[in-house]
């Protein structure tokens, strides 16, 4: 985790790709001018423009939902109405969660596909993964073209490139936790460390995707979306007081 991202107004949305070199247009929008259907429209509670170059142009909006199937009914209309531009498009509920969507089209069978790459990041404790996708979407006063943005855009929500870094990073930590920490202290054969350390990733790798969902829940049976990071917290706090005790009886 890396140290939270202040973002509480769609004010602040605009003042993040200022810093990150965007031109500020900031602007609240008349939903209406872009003739969404009527299923469009009720999910849309507030519509801002961004930033504006014309043929590359990034929109934030309030929206009553954060399924990816309501991104879709917002976002393929308004594609078939601008078809030459470009965008990127930030969603947010109530702000203690923003998706930011790159719709990019595809052909798909003599027609065109709008595939949505989707960042979703908690602000209040982005991990470090989500900050390199933003740092990959600064631009520099030398790269003020559409053109040069969009291929910035494109390659930061590439999928294969995730896919890359993300097994990258999985190799890493299996072959750490098998090599460093499993062979030196139970002095096991290699394979039964493989073995342990591939299923320990893969139950924790499950247990993220719940978390995801919404379904780790404490006592109150309200949802933790950072249950993890709060578990991993609650572990070490009395051991840091075990630690501080011995400390004091020390000295």
């Amino acid at each position: 985790m890396m140290e939270p991202l202040i973002i509480k107004t769609p004010g602040d949305v605009a003042n993040l790709f200022k810093r990150m070199g965007y031109k500020f247009n900031f602007s609240p929008l008349d939903k209406t001018q872009f003739e969404f259907p009527q299923r469009a429209s009720d999910l849309i509670e507030e519509f801002y423009i961004v930033s504006d170059y014309t043929s590359f142009q990034i929109y934030f909006a309030k929206t009553k939902s954060m399924r990816r199937t309501d991104f879709r009914t917002i976002i393929e209309p308004f594609y078939r109405r601008y078809p030459q531009v470009n965008t990127l498009f930030i969603f947010t509920t109530d702000f203690s969660e923003i998706a930011f969507v790159s719709p990019h089209r595809i052909p798909y069978d003599s027609k065109v596909k709008i595939l949505l790459r989707t960042l979703y990041l908690d602000p209040s404790s982005p991990y470090h993964t989500d900050l390199e996708v933003l740092e990959m979407l600064r631009i520099s006063p030398n790269e003020q073209f559409p053109e040069i943005i969009w291929q910035k855009h494109k390659e930061a929500f590439n999928v294969e490139r995730v896919t890359k870094e993300f097994f990258e990073a999985y190799k890493h930590a299996l072959t750490f936790i098998r090599d460093k920490v499993l062979i030196p202290q139970r002095k096991a054969d290699y394979s039964k460390c493989h073995s342990f350390a591939q299923q320990l990733l893969s139950r924790i790798m499950f247990l993220y995707y719940l978390q995801k969902k919404g379904w780790l829940k404490w006592k109150d049976y309200v949802p933790d979306k950072r249950y993890i990071k709060n578990l991993w917290e609650k572990y070490k706090k009395p051991k840091l007081l075990v630690i501080k005790k011995s400390i004091n009886n020390r000295y």
